[in-house]
């Protein structure tokens, strides 16, 4: 992050941040990072044709994965402390 970007501060629940920590860590990133490009992604136009239902189930499969692994990564985590 540049030097001139903007700091705020920000509450959320420590479920939520644990989430964020598994993600960043799952990713390979920060934190600040796992957030930034979650929320860039989140303003990103959707590219998807919504009238082709096998890549919007490829997609959903993939997430519902996704979230599979970031959750056995954080309870490993957790275990390990």
């Amino acid at each position: 992050m540049a030097k001139d970007d903007l700091h705020f501060r920000l509450r959320i629940s420590e479920k939520l941040k644990q989430q964020i920590a598994a993600a960043a860590h799952a990713n390979d990133r920060s934190m600040t990072a796992e957030m930034i490009a979650r929320l860039s992604a989140s303003f990103a136009p959707d590219d998807l044709d919504a009238n082709d239902p096998e890549l919007v189930d490829i997609i959903a499969d993939f997430d519902r994965l996704r979230r599979k692994v970031i959750a056995i990564r954080s309870r490993k985590e957790l275990k390990a402390r």
